[in-house]
């Protein structure tokens, strides 16, 4: 039964994703925020199956985790996995549009690992009636979309707590599969932003994506100078051993 439900929302998240990226990536007709609501819905539904999922595997003796080790030369050496690019020629945007206090606009660009997806989204949103004097690149949990969960989403949603101080915010909602792949993101999408608005442009980080943004810092001396972070900022949730 627990197999039945979780391949049923899985489809039902899929096709939702699928219709949501119709709306706010190519502009497509409908209600981008009423799509965006659908797909948190389904995605909330499959993620509410890990753990019925989990415990009928276990009874039934399955290998729920499966190992691998890449090949020797397969990964990039050393710091070379953190340098990121400013190429922007395949960023896609999507329309703008209003929701509460905010103006959206959905970014996105080929993953930097296919191990998740093969597209990274990103969320990038500005205050409605109010000059912007920076921008702010915030990071999310590796391999982790805190949005999509419906009932935590107030909480997590970093947009209002930034743009209170006439800031526009770039979140990486869809993050890569690896700390290495969401460092290369971000200095991407600070590269986009830098072009975007020719303003100063931070990086955001908590708990896990807090070594993530450190990474960023620490190598960003490499990377194209657009794509470096003009300021940072680290935080860890007391008691967390997140981090």
């Amino acid at each position: 039964m627990a197999f039945r439900k979780n391949e049923s929302a899985r489809l039902q998240a899929s096709e939702a994703n699928a219709a949501w990226r119709e709306v706010v990536i190519n502009g497509a007709d409908g209600e981008p925020a009423a799509a965006e609501a659908a797909r948190r819905r389904a995605g909330s539904r499959h993620l509410a199956m890990h753990g019925p999922l989990t415990a009928a595997a276990g009874r039934r003796g399955f290998q729920t985790v499966a190992w691998a080790m890449e090949a020797p030369g397969a990964l990039p050496h050393g710091s070379d996995a953190f340098i990121a690019s400013d190429n922007l020629e395949f960023v896609q945007e999507g329309p703008k549009f209003q929701e509460e206090t905010l103006m959206r606009r959905w970014l996105a660009a080929p993953a930097e690992t296919g191990l998740v997806g093969d597209t990274a989204y990103t969320r990038f949103s500005w205050p409605v009636d109010m000059p912007v004097h920076g921008v702010v690149v915030v990071g999310a949990g590796v391999g982790v979309e805190w949005d999509i969960f419906v009932r935590m989403r107030r909480d997590h949603d970093s947009a209002h707590a930034h743009t209170v101080h006439r800031l526009a915010v770039v979140e990486l909602v869809s993050p890569g599969a690896s700390l290495a792949a969401q460092v290369r993101e971000t200095g991407r999408w600070i590269a986009w932003a830098r072009q975007t608005f020719n303003l100063p442009v931070g990086v955001f980080g908590v708990l896990m994506s807090s070594f993530a943004a450190q990474l960023a810092i620490s190598n960003c001396s490499a990377w194209p100078e657009a794509a470096r972070p003009d300021a940072a900022l680290l935080m860890r949730i007391r008691g967390s051993d997140w981090c």
